[in-house]
């Protein structure tokens, strides 16, 4: 049988993953913000012969975003 500290040892261990995990999706959020809003401003100052690249970004930014998506379950709709 797992004894008390044991036990303690191991809700320690599970506080510093989720700490862990929610810096890391901070983190990714962060910088897919900042992406953002680059791709906002070169829009916004876009030559027509740019529109093939900041296409792919976009595309790579959606990629990027559906898998942070994914990490987290949807809210159910009530």
């Amino acid at each position: 049988m797992v004894t008390q500290i044991e036990l303690a040892a191991q809700v320690a261990t599970l506080t510093g993953q989720v700490t862990k995990i929610l810096t890391e999706i901070t983190s990714a959020s962060d910088i897919l913000r900042a992406r953002i809003v680059e791709l906002e401003a070169q829009l916004a100052n876009a030559a027509t012969d740019a529109i093939p690249a900041l296409e792919a970004a976009v595309t790579d930014l959606k990629s990027a975003l559906q898998i942070l998506d994914d990490v987290n379950p949807d809210a159910p709709v009530a």
